[in-house]
């Protein structure tokens, strides 16, 4: 069965000399927790960028589900986007709505909206710890708790692929693990996720690790999945 998401031979570069990528190759299966570690710079947000369509490469290939990315097609950007929850580090949560409100914003922008739409927001934020906090406004939360709404937001459509760019630098250790745990149980049914993080800051023993060495990923052979 071939992977849920696949990159080959991909390349990225920023003027005028700085290469991220070159001739990168990644690939994460349904069902599949991948963790990518690098330092700060090292290429983590670009990475889940070039996933999202938000930046464009030089050379090579995405595909999801089966599907090449659509880099020249910019209208067929929402159909790829909706199967990607992300979950952004600067959470980009919109300030004049209410938490309940910005975490059901992705079924607006998808086809169809679930009968039971408030049950499944409600059911998220509950998860979350967040069902409490439903009417609040982003302004009334910590960085911790806001990080949670983007994470509910990111999980709450069952994306095929979830992408999450170094979500638990801003949670308390408590918080760290529910968001892991969440995660885990994503991949678990049958999803892909890919999370970046600083090296050491994260203990999945269901991940396949990585590390971005010199514009490759690079497995840690030391650390056995599952």
């Amino acid at each position: 069965m071939a992977p849920l998401l696949e990159i080959k031979n991909l390349k990225k570069s920023y003027p005028p000399q700085r290469t991220i990528f070159e001739k990168l190759f990644f690939s994460v299966e349904a069902g599949e927790l991948a963790i990518v570690c690098g330092p700060s710079g090292a290429g983590k947000t670009t990475l889940l960028n070039l996933l999202y369509l938000a930046e464009r490469p030089e050379g090579g290939e995405i595909s999801l589900d089966g599907q090449p990315a659509p880099w020249l097609k910019p209208k067929q950007y929402s159909a790829w986007r909706q199967k990607i929850g992300y979950i952004f580090q600067d959470q980009k949560l919109f300030v004049d709505r209410t938490v309940f409100e910005n975490v059901a914003l992705p079924f607006y922008f998808g086809n169809t909206q679930p009968i039971n739409l408030r049950e499944e927001v409600e059911r998220g934020l509950s998860e979350v710890g967040l069902f409490g906090q439903k009417d609040k406004y982003p302004r009334e939360l910590s960085l911790g708790e806001k990080t949670l709404v983007n994470l509910c937001r990111a999980l709450v459509t069952a994306p095929h692929l979830i992408i999450a760019d170094d979500p638990l630098s801003n949670l308390d250790p408590v918080r760290a693990d529910l968001a892991l745990k969440l995660l885990e149980k994503e991949a678990s049914s049958g999803r892909a996720v890919v999370l970046t993080a600083t090296a050491g800051n994260v203990n999945s023993g269901a991940a396949k690790v990585y590390f971005i060495d010199r514009g490759t990923l690079v497995p840690d052979t030391g650390r056995p999945a599952g």
